[in-house]
C-alpha cells in the first residue's frame, strides 16, 4: 500500500497537493496564491528529483490515494545548538474520498521508519493555525508542539489584499 514515489506518480502528486493547496488559498488567500493542477505536477516531478528528499504514495487498487514528503535537514553544531539532523515532513495529503481509512497515518509511519533507518533525530513539521484537523491529527500520532510562531501585520500589502477579498 505504502511505496517510494517514482516519477511516474507526479500527476496523481500534483492532482493531491491540489486540494491541500486550495484549502490554504481558502484560509489564506492574502499569502497563498491559486495555482494550477499542471504546475503542482511540475513541482512534484521537480520534488522526485531532489537528493535530499523522501517522497511515497499510497495506493488502493493502482490508484494513488494518499502521498507524503520528508525533507533531509542537517542543521549544523553552533556556537549554541548541537547538530541535528531530522526529517521535515513538508507535504502530506490523502484524497478526501479514502479519509479517516489510516491512510494518513500509515503514510506518516513510513516517513518515521524511514527518519529511523537513516539514523535521523526526529521528524518534525508545521501547521497553519486554521488546521485544527491536521494539528489534531499529528497530536494524536505523538507529534507535541516544539516551537509557536507567532505574526504580526505591518505591511500594507496584507490589508490590500484582505480588502480586495472583502468586496
Amino acid at each position: 500500500m505504502i511505496s517510494k514515489a517514482v516519477l511516474g506518480d507526479a500527476a496523481a502528486i500534483g492532482r493531491l497537493h491540489a486540494i491541500v493547496h486550495n484549502l490554504h488559498v481558502d484560509h489564506l488567500a492574502w499569502y497563498f496564491k491559486g495555482v494550477d493542477v499542471h504546475h503542482l505536477a511540475d513541482v512534484a516531478r521537480a520534488t522526485l528529483q531532489q537528493p535530499d528528499t523522501y517522497t511515497i504514495v499510497a495506493r488502493i487498487d493502482g490508484e494513488i490515494v494518499g502521498y507524503a514528503v520528508g525533507v533531509l535537514h542537517d542543521i549544523p553544531e553552533s556556537l549554541f545548538a548541537h547538530e541535528c539532523k531530522h526529517l521535515y515532513l513538508d507535504q502530506i495529503a490523502v484524497d478526501p474520498a479514502f479519509r479517516r481509512k489510516g491512510i494518513g497515518r500509515e503514510l506518516v509511519k513510513a516517513l518515521l521508519n524511514y527518519a529511523r533507518r537513516e539514523g535521523l533525530e526526529q521528524v518534525a513539521l508545521d501547521t497553519w493555525e486554521f488546521n485544527e484537523g491536521a494539528r489534531s491529527f499529528f497530536l494524536s500520532m505523538g507529534f507535541r508542539r516544539q516551537m509557536q510562531r507567532l505574526a504580526m501585520s505591518v505591511g500594507a500589502i496584507r490589508t490590500l489584499r484582505e480588502g480586495r477579498e472583502k468586496n
